[in-house]
């Protein structure tokens, strides 16, 4: 029998229909079933951010990306990154990602936490619109989730 203290840190990403007790527990169990004496402790959760994709809010934002980007079949999506968006309640991270990106002649433009990460400046004025769009159409909109 190990009689040292072993210590691991995780860092685990989960989806909104669960949450971190849950998580625990599923593992407590398995740790049981294997029968080890090991303890779990959650030093901080960040909960997922989720806002339904039908909601209001979320269908403000895609009417004004799909006004402006003639993408009328790319679905809202989340990505598993932390994002300041969870600092705050009713709220998304909302950024460019177009399908079929400019590539400006010469330049290698990379994406999103990527080498080279940056948009042509044709994309960046068209995300422009597409934010100037939403601003003007969220004010109701919010004030309805308020």
């Amino acid at each position: 029998r190990i009689s040292e203290k072993i210590s691991i840190t995780l860092d685990i990403r989960y989806p909104h229909n669960t949450n971190a007790e849950a998580l625990i527990a599923n593992m407590q169990a398995g740790i049981a079933k294997q029968g080890l004496d090991m303890s779990i402790t959650i030093k901080r959760d960040s909960k997922p951010l989720y806002l339904d994709p039908n909601g209001a809010f979320i269908q403000t934002l895609m009417n004004s990306y799909q006004k402006y980007s003639g993408d009328v079949t790319s679905k809202s999506h989340t990505i598993g990154g932390g994002t300041y968006a969870r600092r705050f309640e009713n709220f998304v991270a909302y950024g460019p990602m177009f399908p079929h990106p400019t590539e400006p002649e010469g330049l290698a433009i990379g994406n999103v936490h990527e080498t080279n990460e940056g948009m042509a400046i044709e994309d960046l004025l068209k995300a422009t619109s597409i934010y100037t769009d939403a601003l003007l159409n969220l004010g109701g909109v919010c004030d309805e989730n308020a």
